[in-house]
């Protein structure tokens, strides 16, 4: 799979207006790997939710669909990472290992066919996009602004669908811890709705038939 410490630095590279952690050191002990990054000052999405005012909330929710906007201008023939390795993606992958890819589009779309041979559409390119853009990824300034963005490894170029797809069957996107008196789909209902909004084809329901065949 991917380091993070390299998708890091394609983001940098390619959209640099997109705040991430500095990479401090980075390196792999036979199996594993480390990184040490410099932390970037501000709160989680999910700590900060409940002192946010309406306008900031919906000032961060379009603030992440813009992000992935920008993300989105890189694109791909082959479903990968950034540097041409599988991605991590569980929601995704054929096995336990989390990992999908390479792929080619002819290849995603028999990969993503359910029996009765049905694929959302795959579009000529596959995007670059950050599938794990949940509460407690996302760095809040004091003032309610988006500050950055942290968990790179799973970065990489993906279906269009995904974009959308992704918030709405994913409970990694909730608020966890659960906040008191807040709906824990809160977030990833309001992210879904947005990329919608702008877009983003949103496949749930063949994603439920296509887990239920894999």
């Amino acid at each position: 799979m991917e380091t993070e410490d390299k998708a890091i630095a394609f983001i940098k590279k390619t959209a640099p207006q997109i705040s991430t952690p500095e990479v401090i050191y980075a390196w792999t002990d036979h199996d594993r790997s480390f990184l040490i990054l410099r932390r970037i000052k501000g709160s989680t999405l999910r700590d900060a939710w409940t002192s946010l005012s309406l306008s900031q909330r919906h000032s961060i929710v379009k603030s992440i669909a813009t992000l992935c906007d920008i993300l989105a201008q890189n694109t791909s023939q082959m479903l990968g990472s950034a540097t041409g390795r599988p991605v991590l993606e569980p929601f995704l992958s054929p096995s336990d290992s989390g990992l999908l890819g390479l792929l080619t589009r002819e290849e995603c779309k028999r990969y993503f066919s359910v029996s009765s041979g049905d694929c959302p559409p795959l579009g000529g390119d596959f995007y670059f996009y950050h599938p794990d853009l949940g509460p407690g990824n996302i760095i809040v300034s004091d003032d309610g602004r988006v500050a950055g963005i942290l968990d790179w490894e799973a970065a990489g170029y993906y279906p269009a669908f995904w974009i959308a797809t992704k918030p709405s069957v994913s409970p990694g996107l909730n608020f966890y811890p659960p906040i008191v008196e807040c709906d824990d789909h809160e977030w990833r209902k309001c992210l879904r709705m947005e990329l919608e909004r702008r877009g983003y084809p949103q496949a749930s329901e063949w994603y439920i038939k296509w887990k239920t065949f894999r």
